[in-house]
């Protein structure tokens, strides 16, 4: 069974965020639209009005992992020409309406990404291992931010880009954490009995994840 857990983060929650009226238009789209992955890796819109689908690109080559931008004009995501098992791993963005995919970066190094920053200037990535952020446009060069031996997974910035939350098998058993970011001090598991896929609340005064057991 799977059930539902929440944190409140007291700790990092003196602050208040004020959305914009962009910040809104992403919260409209993402009820708007989802994704589905199809059996080949490919990535499609999915129009949850009408229950249309339209490819995100025309690239024939596996993609995982969407993002939308903060502004809901772009979608992150990675290509993997060769299905992931073998480099090059890049990182590439579409504007939505375009299917044409434009390159952020790409290596022969995993960068996994998990979200696009509230500000929209950097990727939140990782090799399930290091936390790296890379920039959306200028130098695209990774820097990595938070480093250790446990395999690590789903990061997510709060609202204010203040805390990062994020899973953490360190103790053998999927648990939940949050930081402040960007310097990952004050690192606290908030889950107790197992937790996967934290998300935030919009005002960022909450914060949600999956209850394996």
């Amino acid at each position: 069974m799977i059930t539902f857990g929440s944190f409140l983060p007291s700790l990092w929650s003196s602050t208040t965020t004020v959305y914009s009226g962009l910040r809104s238009r992403r919260c409209y789209e993402i009820t708007k639209f989802s994704f589905h992955q199809h059996a080949t890796g490919s990535l499609w819109l999915v129009d949850l009005a009408s229950n249309t689908t339209t490819p995100l690109t025309t690239d024939p080559h596996a993609q995982s992992d969407p993002v939308w931008s903060p502004d809901s004009r772009y979608v992150a995501f990675n290509l993997l020409p060769n299905g992931g098992s073998d480099p090059p791993y890049l990182v590439q963005k579409i504007e939505i309406g375009t299917q044409q995919s434009q390159p952020i970066y790409g290596d022969h190094e995993r960068h996994w990404v998990e979200d696009w920053s509230p500000d929209g200037g950097f990727l939140l990535t990782h090799d399930t291992k290091t936390f790296s952020i890379i920039p959306v446009t200028g130098n695209s060069k990774p820097k990595a931010l938070y480093s250790s031996s446990s395999v690590k997974d789903e990061f997510h910035l709060s609202p204010d880009g203040q805390v990062i939350a994020y899973g953490d098998n360190r103790t053998g058993a999927w648990e939940v954490f949050v930081a402040s970011f960007p310097s990952f001090h004050d690192i606290k598991q908030v889950s107790s009995a197992g937790g996967v896929q934290p998300r935030w609340r919009g005002d960022g005064k909450e914060l949600f994840f999956i209850d394996p057991q």
